[in-house]
């Protein structure tokens, strides 16, 4: 009896198997990994989806305490940059025309300057707000550094939200007097 037809339906079989397992997982970035565990060790129910090879994003939702606030999350990952950006999506809108925009922009500044993590953007666009940083990826991932810029964050954006979002609010009348101290 010839054996070499039932070697070669088994190889086939075992080659196909391992061709579609394959096509079932995506590669995903080296570090997506690890992300998904610190944000298990912090006790933050991420979550993540792959859109390449080389790039994910995770989100979540943080509530604040201070300001009983939910803050919407976000953290993009590229292996092709080398860097995990860290947000938080709408912070605050201040439309270029709104009265209280130039000294919500000015306090911004102030804070900016103080930040030791994190920094606020501004879109003149449409208006929005966003605190952020930028976490670099390009030798290793430093698992204790990327829990203390996703703690800081959530902090930050909890902290100056009380202020910042009445400034917003405020006519540029009543903001003059307090502008003069950055605190």
């Amino acid at each position: 009896m010839n054996v070499l037809p039932f070697v070669l339906v088994g190889l086939f079989a075992l080659l196909t198997s391992t061709a579609s397992a394959q096509q079932e997982t995506p590669p995903s970035p080296r570090y997506l990994a690890a992300m998904q565990s610190e944000f298990s060790s912090l006790g933050i129910d991420a979550s993540c989806s792959v859109s390449s090879a080389s790039r994910a994003q995770c989100e979540y939702s943080y509530r604040g305490q201070r300001s009983q606030r939910d803050f919407p999350m976000h953290i993009v990952y590229s292996d092709e940059t080398d860097s995990v950006y860290i947000y938080v999506d709408r912070y605050l809108l201040a439309p270029p025309e709104a009265p209280g925009t130039d000294a919500l922009l000015r306090r911004l500044m102030v804070y900016n300057w103080q930040m030791l993590a994190g920094k606020f953007e501004w879109d003149e666009t449409d208006g929005e707000v966003r605190l952020s940083v930028v976490f670099h990826t390009d030798s290793n991932f430093d698992r204790r550094a990327f829990r203390s810029l996703i703690r800081a964050m959530a902090l930050q954006a909890d902290a100056y939200y009380g202020e910042l979002s009445s400034l917003a609010s405020t006519p540029p009348e009543a903001t003059e007097a307090s502008d003069t101290s950055p605190n």
